[in-house]
Formats: structure tokens, sequence, C-alpha cells
């Protein structure tokens, strides 16, 4: 994910820039120190998943003025969620938080001025871990959301920690070797990641078999039934007596999940 933080003062825009890797190191965080760096650096092919913005933007107030002698009263006033609104018109869908240190001063104005623009959150200052954490948990729900729409989708972290959400319905079999998972998808890519067997089938949905020790598979996928074995295209996966079901228990089970399929014998 992509993660905008916007801060006149660099330590405290580094403060949270700091949470949010300790949190999540795979987060991908560009700082800003002005808004207008902001707004002319991230474009549509730079997504923002979210933007954390300061509303008291003190030391740059007066960079949209005039000239340098001349303030009008417009540019004088202008604050971070002026900013922030500025930057939604073209990144409607980014999630907007406003950061403060003086938050009684600032929330009656922010929800009677700006009524207008969605403010997902008040994150206040100093920063406190579990505000931060709360506030990550929002985004990744709305991100993956997005990514999801009406299909079921599983977050995998692979080996390099890099994050992926995949449509489960594509994943053809999952198979385990010295506790490094590999999710073969229909469209043969492959994801590779740490963890337990166990952990992964608890997420995923009935149609999804534990023939054996080692593999899971995606009972609608299977092409054929053979002996004791299932059949994906040309990769061939045994059926074994494991969690206490039989072999012609499984292939009974896999037979009903796909009625395309042939049993051969």
């Amino acid at each position: 994910m992509n993660i905008a933080i916007c801060n006149d003062v660099e330590i405290i825009g580094k403060a949270l820039e700091n949470i949010l890797t300790e949190l999540d190191p795979t987060l991908q965080i560009y700082r800003f120190t002005s808004p207008k760096q902001l707004i002319m650096t991230i474009s549509e092919t730079l997504p923002i998943d979210a933007l954390f913005m300061d509303i008291s933007l003190k030391n740059i107030t007066h960079e949209n003025a005039p000239n340098a002698s001349t303030h009008s009263k417009e540019a004088t006033e202008k604050n971070g969620i002026d900013y922030a609104k500025e930057f939604s018109k073209e990144h409607p869908n980014t999630l907007f938080f406003i950061m403060s240190g003086y938050l009684e001063q600032y929330v009656s104005q922010i929800f009677l001025k700006y009524n207008d623009l969605k403010i997902s959150g008040i994150l206040p200052k100093p920063f406190q871990y579990n505000n931060v954490k709360g506030f990550l948990e929002k985004i990744r729900k709305k991100k993956s959301g997005e990514m999801l729409g009406n299909e079921p989708h599983l977050m995998i972290r692979a080996v390099d920690r890099s994050t992926f959400w995949i449509k489960v319905a594509d994943i053809c079999y999952a198979s385990i070797q010295n506790r490094t998972i590999t999710i073969t998808m229909t469209d043969k890519k492959v994801y590779i990641c740490n963890g337990t067997l166990n952990a992964l089938e608890s997420k995923l949905p009935d149609y999804f078999l534990r023939c054996s020790q080692d593999y899971i598979i995606n009972m609608s996928r299977v092409t054929l039934v053979r002996g004791g074995s299932a059949y994906f295209q040309e990769v061939t996966i045994p059926l074994t007596r494991y969690h206490g079901s039989s072999v012609s228990e499984k292939r009974a089970m896999i037979l009903k999940s796909i009625g395309r399929c042939h049993l051969d014998s």
C-alpha cells in the first residue's frame, strides 16, 4: 500500500513514518513537508491509498500567495484541509486522515467548515502506537474491499515479505515442504510463503479439500479422479487417508463438488 504523510515539521512526519514502518515494513511511505510538493509529486501513476495531513502548516502557509510581499487573507488562512480538498479532487479514492496537536481548537471548525470533505479519522499528536495501528487497519479494510469486490480473496505474505491479494477461486492447489507453502494458481502462477497448511486450510472455503498431509486442493479445479489420485491437467496429486477421511470418501467429495468431472477407476 502507498501512504503519504504531509507535515511541515520533518521530525514529526518522520515519527509517524517510523510507527507505520514498524507496524508493516512492506508499506510504501512518501513523506512531504509541503502540500504543494505533495500535489505536484503524486499522480495517477502513483495512487495513494491514504493521506495523513497536518492541519496547521505554519512553515508554508504563504506558499501560494500572489507574491513575496503581499499575502491575501485567503492565502494566510489556508490550512492542511484546504490542500487536502484540492488533492481529493484528483484522488477521490484516497482515505484522508488529519493530524493535529490542537484538536480541541480545530475539531468543531473541521466538521462545520469542511462538511463536504470525507474525513476518515483524526490522529492526535503526539502519536500513539495503538491509534496509528487502528487507522492502518482501517486503510487495509478499505483497500481489500476495493480489490475483492464480490469475489473472495486471500491475503498472503510472500517469503520476500511482499503482500498479495489472490482470488480464492483461482487457487488450484497448495503444497508444503519444510514449512514453505507453494500456492499454484489456475494460470500456473506460483506464490511462495511461510506458514502451515492448517492455518491456510482454516481460511479457505468448503470446496477446498485437505487431500493429504502435504496438499490442499481446490476440488472444483480437478479435471480427473483416477485411482488414488486427483489430476489438474498435467499435475497429479495423491489422495491419502488424512484427517480421518478415507481415499474413497475424498474421491466421492471431489466428484460431488464437480459434476463435470469423470471418474476413471
